[in-house]
């Protein structure tokens, strides 16, 4: 269901090595709160797994090479078709099971009216509140990275 628009949102940055190995450490910091910020509206798991994965890779490369700098590209995109849920059946026993073991100081009795009433007239912005999901979007990620390496040539005659 088209609920949004697509988006697009590209970002780049240079990243430059320096000849010790605090300065590569320091890069690899930056780099990681880079892709750490851009990939943020994946949530917190994914977001990590990304930085995770640009951390190791990048430890890899600054091991094997003499790398000069790291050119980082981000993509990211969202996705105007939601799925939702529908339709939406809840299980008015199973919910009220769920709700009495997230407040067991505070039990629903569907047997009393009175108590059921006061709860539907309870206010947001309370703190018993139980969050159904009904629906999710999506969204999409690309980094790239770009390594200058160092290379040396000589030649003889």
């Amino acid at each position: 269901m088209a609920l949004s628009s697509d988006s697009i949102k590209m970002n780049v940055q240079y990243f430059s090595f320096g000849k010790n190995e605090q300065n590569a450490n320091s890069a690899i910091t930056a780099i990681k709160a880079f892709v750490s910020s851009s990939t943020s509206f994946l949530g917190a798991g994914k977001s990590g797994e990304a930085t995770t994965a640009i951390q190791q890779q990048l430890s890899q490369q600054v091991e094997h090479h003499e790398v000069l700098g790291t050119l980082v590209i981000t993509a990211n995109c969202t996705h105007k078709n939601a799925l939702v849920l529908a339709p939406f059946f809840l299980d008015v026993d199973k919910a009220i099971n769920v709700w009495n073991k997230m407040y067991p100081d505070k039990p629903l009795n569907p047997w009393d009216p009175s108590s059921m009433q006061k709860l539907a007239e309870n206010k947001a912005g309370s703190e018993e509140e139980m969050n159904i999901l009904s629906g999710a979007v999506y969204g999409s990620s690309f980094i790239g990275m770009v390594h200058i390496v160092k290379a040396d040539d000589s030649t003889s005659s």
